[in-house]
């Protein structure tokens, strides 16, 4: 069980081999089935014979494979060059820690010193609603609730860095993805609406002149 929970840590830890397993998440079929369908709709307006070409462009294997290939080219660059971030916030936390560790290990103390020095005075701190509390237990509670509101920090301007750079991936593989189907399939349909259009033109003008 400890192994297994290692190996998920570090995994965990590891956005770039994170970036570079995408496949392992999920399926690109959701993705490409609109894709399917547009193409699959143009079919019935296109001549016989291109329609088998049409076909082929549109198939969910090929543009499966396609958008999969673009994604990893879009995402390699990032993995290959990502680096830990790391802030000035995050040393000032540390320290910030180790203190908190030093009292904790001061409460310790004062705490075993009080079992084994039989009636030694405490004084205590006036604590609203609470009244009276002895100032050993008052400074644990507080180095606790330090200790507590620094880990939240640090969590969550860590997951603020790691959200902006998930962005940043996000927004290059939607723009890469976008622009390989712009390329790929939508290029080639209007180059055909194109070319229809000039036939039909031509074939108004022939009329015309005959």
């Amino acid at each position: 069980m400890r192994t297994r929970r290692f190996s998920i840590a570090r995994a965990a830890a590891d956005p770039a081999g994170f970036l570079r397993r995408w496949q392992l998440r999920g399926s690109l079929a959701p993705a490409v089935e609109p894709l399917r369908e547009l193409v699959t709709s143009t079919l019935s307006t296109v001549p016989a014979p291109l329609r088998g070409a049409l076909a082929t462009l549109g198939a969910s294997a090929s543009l499966e494979h396609r958008l999969a290939e673009t994604i990893d080219r879009s995402v390699a660059p990032e993995a290959a060059g990502f680096r830990v971030p790391t802030s000035a916030l995050w040393s000032l936390i540390g320290a910030a820690q180790y203190a908190v560790t030093a009292l904790l290990i001061f409460c310790v103390l004062w705490f075993a010193s009080l079992f084994v020095i039989h009636d030694a005075p405490v004084s205590a701190i006036a604590v609203p609603y609470l009244g009276l509390v002895p100032t050993p237990v008052a400074l644990l509670a507080a180095t606790l609730l330090i200790g507590y509101v620094l880990a939240k920090l640090l969590r969550l301007h860590a997951g603020w860095l790691g959200g902006r750079w998930a962005k940043r991936v996000g927004a290059r593989v939607t723009g890469d993805i976008g622009q390989r189907i712009a390329d790929d399939l939508l290029v080639p349909l209007e180059q055909f609406d194109a070319s229809r259009a000039a036939l039909r033109k031509a074939m108004h003008a022939a009329d015309e002149c005959s």
